[in-house]
């Protein structure tokens, strides 16, 4: 016979002090599901969960318990765009990417996003524009010169 190490009986019910769940709001749950759909590649299913993100932090109550709700909001019309592209939606990657970059015009990650979109869009000026912007704000980001 084995020794019990803790001397809890089989089956007993362990529970942990102050080992609450923390309610999450639910964009934030929308936006967790959505990037590990897109991390699966699933792309039409990031892009639903990110629009319910959306929806939840304009329409609901539940964004009060977020505690930057425009920045989040900035990163999911990012997040958004990026799926967008990788399904070579690119006038709908431009329109989120373009939000996103009203919501901050310095996020280096909309600014290439919208430049990208805007390549693949045939608007050579605005993209070159964005990649320009981006390279000047981050000197390391070497990936937008093949486009310029």
């Amino acid at each position: 016979m084995m020794k019990l190490t803790s001397g809890a009986s089989p089956n007993t019910k362990i529970v942990v002090k102050g080992g609450l769940r923390k309610e999450l709001p639910l964009a934030e749950e929308f936006k967790s599901q959505g990037n590990s759909y897109f991390v699966s590649l699933e792309y039409s299913k990031a892009i639903d969960c990110y629009t319910r993100c959306i929806d939840a932090i304009e329409n609901h109550a539940s964004s009060k318990l977020i505690e930057k709700p425009l920045e989040m909001k900035m990163l999911i019309y990012s997040n958004r765009a990026q799926a967008y592209i990788k399904l070579k939606c690119y006038p709908k990657a431009f329109d989120d990417a373009n939000k996103a970059c009203t919501l901050d015009s310095s996020h280096v990650k909309s600014l290439g996003r919208r430049g990208t979109a805007s390549y693949y869009l045939g608007k050579y000026k605005q993209a070159r524009k964005d990649f320009i912007t981006v390279l000047l704000k981050d000197s390391g980001n070497k990936l937008f010169l093949l486009y310029l």
